[in-house]
């Protein structure tokens, strides 16, 4: 009887600041003892039956436990607002429950701000400070969109340029195409034989000297004018001297074609 008088005295006269104080994530090697825990809440969730200051971002290590019948002493709206991300020190016994330590709190006492909340006047300025903060990054982001934009503009003008371009090359191509088709056409069959008005005939020798290749100036000294000339397509002429005898020339002047002469 006198030594469990003896052993009441002595846990009066503890002092509480005795008690070993220990990181929240040590709690759970103190499962059934009375110990100080320090870190910062995370997260407060609030139920019917409890809240919850969850230490870890998780929630699933560490947590300190507010019942419904203690809501008078921690409003769940208080412990939020004054709670959430703030360094704290949860007094009392840890328990394992569920494989996760928990600490139940019961009055103002069990649970101490470490640091404190800031003041009205303070938490307003800091809230001016962000605005302006967000304020600056909106106009340097909207700054940058500008420059942006203004870059856009001048590839989509560099792109119309090369379109046109393009298309002036197209045009060119098409063009020459037409050309060397042109160049590519057969030679027109010269016209029926038509025997025409009589006229003077040359030397039988100068006939016979007719040769492909020659020009048209070689033609008439040998041949003499014709009767008609006949202009088509692609730049090939022919030369009508009558009694059915024509000779073709072709884009570059040369004869390509003898009709009714005679044989070299």
């Amino acid at each position: 009887m006198r030594w469990s008088l003896i052993a009441v005295l002595v846990v009066l006269a503890f002092p509480a600041w005795a008690i070993q104080t220990i990181r929240w994530d040590q709690a759970e090697q103190y499962d059934g003892k009375q110990v100080v825990v320090e870190g910062h809440v995370m997260a407060v969730v609030c139920g019917v039956r409890r809240c919850t200051l969850a230490f870890d971002p998780t929630s699933k290590r560490f947590a300190v436990v507010v019942k419904a019948n203690r809501f008078n002493v921690f409003p769940p709206a208080d412990l939020k607002r004054v709670y959430t991300g703030r360094l704290v020190r949860a007094t009392g016994t840890v328990r394992v429950v569920g494989g996760r330590p928990e600490m139940a709190v019961r009055s103002a006492d069990d649970l101490e701000l470490v640091e404190p909340p800031k003041p009205v006047v303070e938490e307003a300025k800091q809230d001016d400070e962000e605005r302006e903060e967000r304020a600056e990054q909106h106009d340097e982001v909207m700054g940058r969109l500008d420059e942006v934009l203004e870059r856009v503009d001048m590839l989509s003008e560099r792109i119309v340029a090369l379109e046109q371009r393009l298309d002036v090359m197209l045009a060119q191509l098409d063009q020459q195409s037409n050309q060397l088709a042109a160049l590519d056409v057969e030679p027109p069959a010269p016209e029926a034989p038509t025997w025409g008005e009589p006229q003077a005939r040359p030397a039988y020798e100068s006939l016979r000297s007719l040769k492909r290749g020659m020009s048209s100036a070689q033609v008439e000294r040998l041949v003499g004018p014709p009767l008609k000339i006949q202009q088509s397509g692609g730049g090939w002429v022919i030369w009508d001297y009558g009694y059915g005898r024509s000779i073709s020339f072709d884009q570059r002047g040369r004869a390509t074609s003898l009709v009714g002469f005679p044989k070299p």
